[in-house]
């Protein structure tokens, strides 16, 4: 394309909930182009054959997990829920990503048990969100991945994120892997401070892949010019 942009993922908005006909239709008309990610009724007693119907059938590549509604995101986590989880994982489920409750204060040690449970649940790797709205502190992370489950990775977007990003490569010692999000807005710092990656916007896939393959090069002046000339779009 003109752009650059081959393909692209679309992820199934949450005002059609579980109907992901118009999704679904877009990957047929055009073949190759989209990678798509679905919703599934989560209280439906076929969820997990939903899910599979959608990778199976239609060609889904993940399962959008939405935290803030209609229910509270904790309840991914109860073990009603494991049969999502394991059928995912038979599907092929690379790594799964879950926000920690939002709606009410957790303590340290009720987010330890939240993702010890996921994680006992199934083997593939999982990201702890760090939002504003549902933190997950540096070293409460760093914690949880040490202690031996599958939850090591971290994806940092409570403000301000580039030192966020140090203290969590600095507390987990190698055991946690830290990524940056909220947007890519600080990409080049999360960087520098030893984030592995970023999860940005999907606005502009092509901009992050250049900066990210010239600082991966060692050009790393070059890819702060280019970062810059495309932030005021962020």
């Amino acid at each position: 394309s003109e752009a650059g942009v081959d393909r692209a993922v679309i992820v199934q908005p949450i005002h059609y909930l579980y109907d992901n006909r118009y999704v679904a239709e877009c990957r047929r008309r055009f073949p190759g182009k989209f990678a798509a990610i679905g919703l599934v009724d989560r209280q439906a007693p076929d969820a997990p054959d939903q899910l599979q119907r959608l990778v199976e059938e239609e060609g889904f590549s993940g399962l959008r997990i939405h935290t803030s509604r209609p229910d509270d995101p904790s309840e991914w986590a109860a073990p009603d829920q494991d049969r999502i989880w394991r059928r995912a994982e038979e599907l092929g489920a690379d790594a799964v990503m879950v926000a920690p409750p939002s709606v009410m204060a957790v303590t340290g040690d009720e987010l330890r048990g939240y993702f010890r449970s996921i994680s006992d649940a199934i083997d593939a790797p999982i990201f702890m969100p760090d939002q504003p709205a549902a933190p997950v502190a540096p070293a409460l992370a760093a914690r949880i991945a040490r202690e031996g489950g599958n939850a090591c990775y971290a994806k940092v977007e409570t403000p301000p994120t580039a030192p966020r990003v140090a203290q969590a490569v600095e507390a987990g010692g190698g055991a946690l892997i830290v990524f940056g999000g909220a947007g890519g807005n600080m990409l080049i710092e999360e960087l520098r401070r030893g984030a592995a990656g970023t999860m940005p916007h999907c606005a502009a896939p092509e901009l992050f892949r250049r900066v990210w393959d010239l600082y991966r090069d060692g050009a790393e002046a070059e890819a702060q010019r280019e970062f810059d000339r495309f932030a005021p779009l962020l």
